[in-house]
């Protein structure tokens, strides 16, 4: 079976930053050890500028298979994260590469 996109939104639980910034380091560390698996990964903010939640395109068989990938991220079993969407993923536009 071949690798096709899945994008990932994990809202963040009320309040998660201070979880947020005690398991980042776990949470990096596990993302950069799927890094080939991985489009394109980041934070979302409110309009207040405040954390809420993650954005993740990732590459995988199946949805079962991209969210594997998740649950073994530390903000997953920490719980910073209240609400995991999966949604298959067409990538028809835009550009990745200039990255702010």
């Amino acid at each position: 079976m071949s690798q096709q996109l899945y994008a990932i939104i994990a809202h963040d639980n009320p309040g998660a930053e201070e979880a947020r910034s005690q398991y980042r380091d776990g949470h990096l560390d596990h993302f950069r050890s799927i890094a080939d698996f991985i489009a394109v990964a980041g934070p979302m903010f409110d309009d207040g500028g405040n954390s809420a939640g993650s954005l993740i395109i990732v590459k995988a068989e199946n949805s079962v298979a991209a969210r594997s990938l998740i649950k073994a991220d530390p903000f997953y079993s920490q719980k910073v994260w209240s609400e995991i969407e999966i949604k298959s993923f067409k990538a028809a536009s835009g550009d990745w590469s200039d990255r702010i």
